[in-house]
């Protein structure tokens, strides 16, 4: 049971009414002199109040989406795997041994989730939970994966689709992303309502060492997490989806280190990522007792690493990506307004920047629910549609647990970039 569960705050809730309730009925009985009685009420006492606290810390927990699993809670497990191995027998077992980077993974949170619409996969599309492998980073993360209708209809069994990637804050979780802001089934609804083309969406944390912050960077001497989020998690959904291969294809959104994730990606990988969305982020990456040493040992080294992850110092220092990106940010509520105008300032051609502004608004889910649906609209309007492949790979089969590849490691087949009225016809489509 997840420690952002609601069944485990009611049983919390439940057994500090219990005390409570036995504390009022005992108490006339413990109204006695001597040790005994005595340590009878103090362990009444101290159990109703440690109850409360568990009850109180656990809605906290919930609301704030700190740690949302116990292993999250005592940093036990590991984030290190080893290629080829154990994991790949359990590929085989779920219909995915084309593809040795995308494992199927434990489903029961994602089951939990509000608002998922059930039903055959070519009408509705389809949710999984996935373990993305990093091939070089040795990172392996828990995702969840939206394959549009579409992926899954007749018509378009030789069209290569879209992807976009929605990053967490820390220490936020997939979970709480897809239960508060329900992101993948807001793109869902959009898509069958034909505001957003059909798009793969993927739910990925890039806190990969809880409880340390790596602000999505290649540690030195830790987890290569910058190597994971981009060239490793690209190898992997290739090899096992149909998507296309080009940048511009490729969106980002994330929430406030999630945000700051999606520019930094996006600025620093253009030829992987030419879209991104930042809600909340931040411009910079700095060290903190959160994060520990990112950078290495003080030095010029050390300074040179820090100016790369420093967006501003980028844009005034090195060639601008051709890349597109929206930044949103509040007048009234947000520390970040006065460095999102300067970097909406600093933003020269080809990299487009367009800003989105609240009047009022805090650093918080509320602020994000609201900025969500505008934000979809923008990348949908930004990201490459899908396009048929000119060479078709071999035909894949699909499970529950998402589609079966044909093999790791081909080359991305050519693509044409229309999206013709016949596939814009389907029920999914986009005039």
């Amino acid at each position: 049971m997840d420690l952002t569960s609601s069944t485990l705050q009611y049983e919390a809730g439940g057994l500090t009414l219990a005390f409570v309730v036995a504390t009022v009925w005992l108490w006339p009985r413990l109204a006695r002199r001597g040790i005994l009685p005595i340590a009878g009420r103090f362990m009444m006492i101290i159990a109703s109040q440690l109850s409360l606290v568990l009850l109180v810390t656990l809605m906290l927990n919930s609301y704030g989406d700190f740690y949302p699993t116990w292993q999250d809670l005592t940093g036990g497990g590991s984030n290190t795997v080893t290629i080829g191995s154990g994991p790949g027998n359990r590929a085989t077992q779920a219909g995915l041994s084309g593809s040795r980077l995308v494992l199927p993974a434990d489903d029961s949170s994602l089951r939990q989730q509000p608002d998922l619409v059930h039903g055959p996969a070519a009408q509705v599309g389809q949710y999984s939970a996935v373990t993305i492998v990093g091939e070089h980073s040795g990172i392996q993360q828990q995702a969840y994966v939206y394959l549009p209708p579409e992926y899954f209809q007749p018509a378009f069994q030789h069209t290569a689709f879209p992807v976009l990637t929605t990053y967490v804050g820390y220490p936020g979780s997939i979970q709480g992303v897809m239960a508060r802001l329900k992101l993948p089934q807001t793109a869902a609804k959009m898509m069958a309502a034909g505001q957003m083309r059909p798009t793969i969406v993927v739910l990925i944390s890039q806190t990969v060492a809880t409880p340390r912050d790596t602000d999505c960077v290649d540690v030195a001497g830790g987890p290569q997490v910058e190597t994971y989020l981009t060239s490793d998690y690209q190898t992997a959904m290739r090899s096992a989806y149909r998507v296309r291969p080009e940048a511009a294809a490729w969106g980002l959104v994330g929430f406030s280190e999630g945000g700051t994730c999606a520019l930094e990606n996006a600025m620093r990988h253009p030829n992987e990522f030419g879209v991104a969305v930042s809600l909340g982020g931040d411009f910079r990456d700095t060290e903190d007792a959160q994060t520990g040493t990112l950078f290495g040992a003080k030095g010029t080294a050390r300074d040179k690493l820090l100016d790369g992850y420093n967006l501003l110092w980028r844009l005034e220092h090195l060639p601008a990506p051709k890349i597109k990106v929206l930044v949103a940010t509040t007048a009234h509520g947000e520390r970040d307004y006065a460095p999102t105008e300067a970097f909406l300032h600093a933003v020269r051609p080809p990299m487009e920047a367009t800003p989105m502004v609240l009047s009022n608004g805090g650093h918080n889910f509320t602020t994000w629910g609201i900025e969500l649906t505008p934000s979809l609209t923008w990348m949908a309007r930004q990201l490459l549609p899908p396009a048929q492949i000119t060479t078709p790979p071999p035909t894949h089969k699909h499970t529950s647990a998402g589609p079966r590849p044909s093999g790791h490691g081909t080359q991305p087949p050519a693509k044409t970039d229309a999206w013709t009225p016949a596939q814009a016809a389907g029920p999914a489509g986009k005039p």
